[in-house]
């Protein structure tokens, strides 16, 4: 039995086609599927870098912060007080008499820090005392924290002010004092 020509072209041809079959469904596929696999694996990694750095970058700030506040803690007095404090800065502005209500309090935040807060009250403020004594009280040796702020015009008076302020500090807690 001869295979005659045309045989052998078909045959051929039905091989060629086999071997392209497989080499698409067993070497081609496998391939590509791998390399979509890969190129996912790449583009979540890249978006957890992205991720990560951000919070680097964000962790970095809050550890300057954080060390910018310790250093401020670390260079008030031994025995700060912070009536005290808010009196020697009303007396710079000039506002010491215009102060209708300082309220201390002190609260427990752990067995090593506690929060000292001031709640002041002044009246008869214009602006400019407003911002100067604000400006005073950011750039004192110690770190304050306004907590609240309310400033309202004076019914009786327009042009001047009143203003409410809870002012707070943190402060470590001796060992001595602990037990």
């Amino acid at each position: 039995m001869r295979i005659t020509q045309r045989e052998k072209i078909f045959i051929t041809i039905g091989l060629i086609f086999i071997f392209f079959t497989f080499f698409y469904l067993f070497v081609f596929l496998p391939i590509t599927k791998k390399m979509k696999l890969m190129d996912d694996i790449a583009y979540r990694k890249e978006k957890e870098l992205a991720e990560i750095i951000k919070l680097k970058q964000e962790y970095n700030m809050l550890n300057f912060t954080l060390k910018k506040i310790k250093s401020k803690m670390d260079n008030k007095k031994k025995n700060f007080s912070m009536i005290s404090y808010v009196e020697e800065i009303a007396k710079k502005v000039k506002l010491r008499k215009k102060i209708v209500k300082i309220k201390p309090q002190t609260t427990p935040l752990s067995n090593r820090y506690k929060e000292q807060t001031v709640d002041i009250a002044i009246e008869n403020l214009d602006l400019r005392e407003v911002v100067s004594f604000l400006d005073q009280i950011e750039k004192g040796r110690g770190y304050l924290k306004i907590k609240r702020f309310h400033l309202k015009k004076r019914f009786d008076i327009p042009n001047r002010l009143n203003l409410n302020i809870l002012l707070s500090t943190f402060e470590k807690i001796d060992q001595e004092k602990r037990r």
